[in-house]
């Protein structure tokens, strides 16, 4: 019987490729970006009842740091489990939804989405599953899942509503994922799936983006304790830089054999169902093949003030995940970044998938992360700002402590 296998990372962190390498194995049926849709749908319906004050239906996933509001949103959700009702009056908007999302990532399955019906959560994502293993071919296949970018907060509903699920957590340097976006809109790509037309409204705000991937690495740590081994943590520079090392590690976490064919990229097939052709944003990129010769690039593509940007918001996190820092912010406040968010909040044109979390003020955000990284500079024992300045008192601890994390 096919188990659940569910994985997340960020957006330009290297997810493609390891679910396309592990989907080459026959007894695994992997999908990009499919479900986002239901999963906001899910937690739309967890909160609204709640009537905390400031939700937003509509709102991207949050990174849910620095207010109270926010944190009960992700409490909700952490608390809940899959079985919740959903309305059957939604459903043409959810699978319209879907589509479109699917189109994009993985659009054999979009003639299948009639086949995603239920009364729950759960009965819809059980649906989902079959629907992946019915259109990738493999409906008897032991794990059957997806990757949806930005999602990790989801881990713990299905771990509760599945208890034979398994998990991916997928982290790649914050400073090379973001290098990677900014440059959507000028990067050329072969790759049918990635040709369709970018504009800047499509880019999110630096600041957004590297408070995510922050919750990224701390989640991550959170789920390492509380799913313990049902959670198997991949770096991709690890992955690109020893494919059969880590594709061995993978199979061993899967229970199952390792194939050679795993990590060779002619092997890959795209989400339309094609072979795959590389989608790397950065110039000069290898058009085959698993490579690292993309790892540090953000090292020349990205302007000082935007790595000084993504160092101050998320160093500790950075350095805590084992990736080197270019210098630490011991005089205060990084003008040059501050500038480049204030920039970027002033020219925000917003619409497409572009997305903000922030606070739609750099005086406020900029304090609010001066605020944080004093509490590394001693011991804090305010559990609630803890909480608003880590989410977990327990990466709070491990930054303190200088725990690494993989």
């Amino acid at each position: 019987m096919s188990k659940p296998l569910f994985v997340s990372g960020t957006a330009r962190g290297g997810t493609n490729l390891a679910i396309m390498m592990a989907s080459v194995h026959p007894e695994v049926a992997l999908v990009q970006d499919p479900f986002l849709a239901l999963l906001k749908s899910f937690r739309n319906a967890v909160v609204a009842p709640k009537g905390l004050p400031g939700f937003d239906l509509q709102s991207p996933l949050d990174e849910y740091y620095y207010f109270d509001e926010k944190l009960a949103v992700m409490k909700e959700i952490q608390a809940a489990d899959l079985e919740v009702p959903f309305d059957p009056a939604e459903r043409g908007a959810l699978v319209a939804t879907l589509a479109a999302r699917m189109k994009l990532s993985a659009p054999l399955l979009v003639p299948h989405l009639d086949r995603i019906e239920g009364r729950t959560y759960r009965e819809l994502m059980e649906s989902g599953l079959r629907v992946i293993g019915h259109a990738w071919g493999k409906p008897g296949a032991t794990w059957l899942g997806f990757n949806d970018n930005w999602a990790i907060e989801f881990f713990g509903p299905l771990a509760r509503t599945f208890p034979d699920a398994r998990f991916v957590a997928i982290v790649r340097d914050g400073r090379s994922a973001l290098a990677s976006h900014v440059r959507i809109v000028e990067a050329q790509h072969r790759n049918p799936l990635y040709t369709y037309k970018k504009d800047p409204s499509m880019v999110a705000l630096s600041l957004s983006f590297i408070r995510c991937w922050r919750k990224q690495v701390a989640f991550t740590r959170h789920y390492q304790r509380t799913l313990k081994d049902r959670l198997f943590v991949l770096a991709y520079e690890r992955l690109v830089r020893d494919p059969e090392g880590e594709a061995r590690r993978l199979c061993a976490f899967l229970e199952i054999d390792y194939r050679p064919a795993m990590i060779d990229s002619s092997n890959f097939i795209a989400g339309d169902g094609n072979v795959w052709i590389p989608n790397s944003n950065q110039e000069a990129a290898p058009q085959g093949g698993i490579y690292s010769t993309t790892v540090d690039r953000w090292k020349q593509s990205m302007s000082s003030d935007l790595i000084d940007l993504a160092e101050f918001v998320a160093g500790p996190d950075l350095a805590f995940a084992g990736y080197e820092l270019t210098r630490r912010f011991d005089d205060g406040v990084p003008w040059g970044a501050y500038e480049c968010h204030a920039q970027q909040h002033r020219r925000w044109v917003g619409g497409g998938f572009g997305w903000r979390t922030d606070n739609h003020n750099p005086d406020v955000d900029f304090a609010l992360e001066l605020l944080r990284r004093a509490c590394l500079t001693q011991r804090m024992s305010d559990d609630a700002l803890v909480e608003r300045c880590f989410l977990f008192q327990e990466v709070y601890e491990d930054l303190l402590d200088g725990r690494w994390m993989m």
